[in-house]
C-alpha cells in the first residue's frame, strides 16, 4: 500500500496495487481505515447532501466515531425511487431535478428544464451543464432507480474493475491484470443510461481508449444508445402494469423506430441482429486476446447464436470473460456457462457481484464465495426489524452497505438482497475480509415502493417524504 490520507476511498488501485495485496490485508486494519474514510465522506458530504443532513438530523448523528455509527444512516430501499410516477407521465422534469438535487452535492440550480419531453433528453440536459451522469435501474418492476454518479465516481470505479480478474489468497491467476488496449466484444448497447450499459462504456472510456480514437477496438451488439424511455415501457410491460403484444403496442413518436429493441429487451435478441454480431466478432477478432463482456442474459443469447453458425474457441485462451447481473427476469438454459465456454474459447470466467446502487464489482474466488471489496463497509439486517446484525461468526440477511467510492452523494443503502455472510474464519482461498456465500436472493416481504419495517419505519418515512416533497 502507498500513501495519502484519502488514496484509500479516492483511488483503490493506486492505493492497493493489486488484489493480491488488497486481500492480504488484515481486516481489522481495514476497517481502521474505513473507519477513518468515512468521517471524511460523511464530514463533507452532511451539509452538501440534503437527504443526508436529514436523515443525520432524524437519527441524532452529529459525527461518525464507529463504523456501526454508519448504520443509522442507511437509506432505505426505494431512496433512489422515491419519485413519483406521474412526474415521468406528466413531464415533470423540473420537479425531477428537484428530487434529484436532495440527493447530490452537484448543484443542479442551472440545469433547464422547460420543453423537456423525455427521459433521454433530460439525461442530456443534466450532462450539458453538470458533471452528473445519473445511471439507473433495469426496470424489472416498472420504475427505474436514479443514482447521482458523477464522471469522477465512473472513472474511479472504472479503475476498481481491474481487481476481480486478479489472483488473490491462493487462487491461480494473473498477479496483475491489464485490460489496456484490448479490444472488447459486447453483446449490448454502446451508449445509454442504463447502469449496465454505463458500466461498459466508462470500461471502455477507462481502459480500451481513453483518448477516444480507436473505435475499431469495440464492437457491440448495437451502436446507438439504449433510450431510457424504452426501458420503463419495457419494465412496464413486463411486470404486467401494461398489457399488450410489443410488436404492436402504441409507442411515443421518438421511439417508432426502436421496436425491434423493445422485443429485444422483453425476450431476448437471438435473430438477425444477433448473428451479424457474432460473425463480426470472428471476422474481427478471431484467435486475439479480447475483453469479451455483456449482462448475462445477452451473453448465452451470442453463444446459442454462435453455437448455431459453428462459431466456437472464437477468441485467444488468455482472453477475459466478464459477467454477472444475474437473467434480468428471463428463462435461460441450464448449460449456459458450457455455450459461453465453448464460443469465447476461454476456460475461466470472471463472475462478480454488484448492485446498480453499490460501485465496484465483488469478485467470486475458486471457492464460489463473493469477497467484498474493503471501499465497501457491509452491514447485515435483520430482515423484519432492520437492526444491524454483529459483524462475527456467519449470519443471513439484508444486506446493506456505505459505498466509499462515492464522493459527491451518500451511499448508504439497504438492498433488497438477502445474503449469507461469513465475517470469520476466513475462506479458504485465503483473501481476508468477509465474504457472501453465492446463494443470493431478492428478499420476498419487501415492496420497493412502500417501507413496512418495524424497527425504523418512521426514519424512513420522513426520508421518503422529505425527498417526495421537493421540487413542488
Amino acid at each position: 500500500m502507498t500513501g495519502g490520507s484519502n488514496l484509500f476511498e479516492n483511488d483503490p488501485r493506486g492505493y492497493f496495487g493489486v488484489a493480491s495485496k488488497m486481500f492480504a490485508v488484515p481486516y481489522t486494519e481495514i476497517q481502521a481505515i474505513q473507519l477513518e474514510a468515512l468521517q471524511r465522506r460523511f464530514a463533507y458530504l452532511h451539509d452538501r447532501v440534503p437527504l443526508l443532513g436529514k436523515v443525520a438530523e432524524r437519527n441524532k448523528v452529529d459525527g461518525i466515531n464507529s463504523l456501526a455509527d454508519g448504520s443509522r444512516l442507511l437509506y432505505p430501499s426505494n431512496v433512489y425511487k422515491s419519485y413519483a410516477a406521474s412526474w415521468l407521465d406528466e413531464g415533470n422534469y423540473a420537479r425531477l431535478t428537484g428530487w434529484l438535487q436532495q440527493l447530490t452535492a452537484h448543484d443542479l440550480g442551472c440545469v433547464e428544464t422547460t420543453g423537456t419531453s423525455s427521459l433521454d433528453e433530460w439525461f442530456t440536459r443534466l450532462e450539458t451543464v453538470t458533471a452528473l451522469r445519473v445511471c439507473h435501474s433495469s426496470s424489472t418492476s416498472g420504475k427505474l432507480s436514479f443514482v447521482p454518479r458523477g464522471v469522477d465516481e465512473w472513472t474511479r470505479r472504472a479503475a476498481t474493475l481491474l481487481f476481480p480478474s486478479e489472483a488473490a489468497g491462493n487462487d491461480d491467476g494473473p498477479e496483475c491484470a491489464s485490460f489496456e488496449g484490448l479490444p472488447v466484444v459486447l453483446p449490448f448497447y454502446r451508449s445509454g443510461h442504463s447502469a449496465a450499459v454505463m458500466h461498459f462504456d466508462w470500461f471502455i472510456r477507462v481502459h480500451t481508449d481513453p483518448a477516444g480514437i480507436h473505435p475499431e477496438r469495440v464492437l457491440t451488439l448495437y451502436e446507438g444508445t439504449l433510450s431510457s424511455d424504452l426501458m420503463v415501457l419495457a419494465g412496464r410491460l413486463r411486470s404486467g402494469q401494461l398489457n399488450g403484444d410489443p410488436r404492436s403496442v402504441q409507442l411515443p413518436s421518438h421511439l417508432q423506430q426502436q421496436r425491434d429493441r423493445l422485443t429485444g429487451l422483453l425476450e431476448g435478441v437471438s435473430g438477425e441482429a444477433m448473428a451479424g454480431f457474432v460473425t463480426a466478432a470472428a471476422q474481427r477478432f478471431s484467435g486475439r486476446r479480447c475483453v469479451v463482456t455483456g449482462v448475462w442474459p445477452t451473453m448465452v443469447d451470442a453463444a446459442q447464436v454462435a453455437g448455431k453458425l459453428g462459431l466456437q474457441h472464437v477468441f485467444a485462451t488468455d482472453s477475459y470473460v466478464l459477467s454477472g447481473g444475474g437473467e434480468k427476469g428471463r428463462s435461460l438454459p441450464p448449460n449456459a456457462h458450457e455455450l459461453v465456454r465453448d464460443w469465447t474459447g476461454v476456460e475461466g470466467m470472471t463472475e462478480s457481484y454488484g448492485m446498480s446502487e453499490l460501485m465496484g464489482k465483488n469478485a467470486r474466488c475458486s471457492r464460489g464465495k463473493f469477497h467484498l471489496n474493503p471501499w465497501l463497509i457491509p452491514f447485515v439486517l435483520d430482515e423484519d426489524s432492520l437492526e444491524t446484525l454483529p459483524a462475527h461468526g456467519t449470519s443471513t440477511g439484508r444486506f446493506a452497505g456505505i459505498d466509499l467510492l462515492a464522493s459527491s452523494y451518500w451511499s448508504g443503502y439497504i438492498s433488497t438482497d438477502r445474503v449469507t455472510i461469513t465475517w470469520d474464519p476466513g475462506c479458504a482461498c485465503g483473501r481476508n475480509g468477509p465474504y457472501l456465500e453465492h446463494s443470493i436472493e431478492r428478499v420476498g416481504n419487501v415492496d420497493d415502493d412502500k417501507i413496512s419495517c418495524a424497527a425504523t419505519p418512521q426514519a424512513h418515512d420522513d426520508a421518503i417524504e422529505f425527498l417526495t416533497s421537493q421540487g413542488a
